[in-house]
């Protein structure tokens, strides 16, 4: 993906970036891994300032097994990138980005299954924890159709 801009103060492209992703199916288990990267201007809105962000990357990788009336799944994202104001060289540190979900499905009966699931989030905002973007989570829980 290539973007240019218009703008006579960013120091790149409007976006400069590639994708890619593969899964896989063998039976009951489904594997899938992703990864992009790039460099964007990010435009600025009522709440954000427009940044520069370079050598932005992320990898998300996920599977999930199903076992008679058991599902379990699990997931997990890594990214880092390092934003500044625009036309100004990037000398902080990376922001980062951490999570992992784990859930387990188990059908109760027709119709009915409920769901154990975990996430962890992490992040850092150059180089410092942000407590906003970060923390832990317990799901319990049932879906019911009929």
């Amino acid at each position: 993906m290539q973007a240019s801009t218009t703008s006579t103060s960013a120091n790149k492209d409007a976006a400069s970036g590639m994708a890619v992703a593969i899964s896989a199916v063998t039976g009951d288990l489904t594997v899938g891994v992703g990864y992009a990267a790039g460099d964007f201007v990010r435009n600025g809105g009522s709440d954000r300032n427009a940044m520069d962000v370079d050598d932005a990357h992320a990898m998300t990788a996920g599977m999930k097994y199903v076992s008679g009336d058991m599902t379990f799944a699990l997931g997990v994202v890594d990214g880092e990138a390092t934003d500044t104001t625009i036309g100004t060289a990037a000398t902080a540190s990376a922001d980062n980005y951490q999570s992992t979900a784990a859930s387990v499905d188990y059908v109760v009966a027709p119709g009915v299954t409920a769901t154990l699931g975990f996430s962890d989030h992490s992040t850092d905002e150059a180089g410092t924890t942000s407590t906003a973007g970060s923390g832990s989570a317990w799901y319990i829980g049932a879906n019911v159709t009929f």
